[in-house]
């Protein structure tokens, strides 16, 4: 059934709003890290071509796995809030849930956690990503 987001709940409405800045703020934290990424795979494996064989490198090659959990859960929020049918709130809910758990930087968590707390170690850009991230959260 589809429902126009002009008579949506307000408690959908609402959700929304708070899964696009959530969207928001992990697609900054989400290009910091692509960005300081790429740094290090050109110092290690040499200059990549290309913008299309630079997005090879980040879906297939194994440097970039890490990377993965932030970028399917930035397009997991763009599906939820760009669709114009009902959406389950519980599942909006959820990706909120699961947007604060991903981005928690953490030397001896799981391997995004990891990585992450690494990258922040090493990089002012995805520290202050992150730093964003952390306020518009607690919004």
């Amino acid at each position: 059934m589809e429902r126009s987001r002009r008579n949506e709940a307000p408690a959908m409405a609402d959700l929304r709003r708070r899964l696009d800045v959530a969207h928001r703020g992990l697609l900054r934290v989400h290009k910091a890290i692509i960005d300081h990424e790429r740094t290090r795979y050109e110092l290690a494996h040499g200059s990549v071509g290309g913008p299309l064989e630079f997005l090879q490198l980040v879906l297939n090659h194994p440097w970039f796995a890490w990377v993965r959990p932030i970028s399917e859960l930035t397009v997991q929020i763009d599906e939820f809030t760009s669709s114009r049918e009902s959406a389950e709130q519980p599942l909006g809910e959820a990706l909120l849930v699961r947007a604060r758990e991903l981005l928690v930087p953490d030397e001896t968590g799981e391997p995004f956690a990891r990585e992450y707390h690494r990258s922040i170690q090493q990089s002012p850009d995805i520290a202050m990503a992150h730093g964003e991230w952390k306020r518009l959260i607690a919004a």
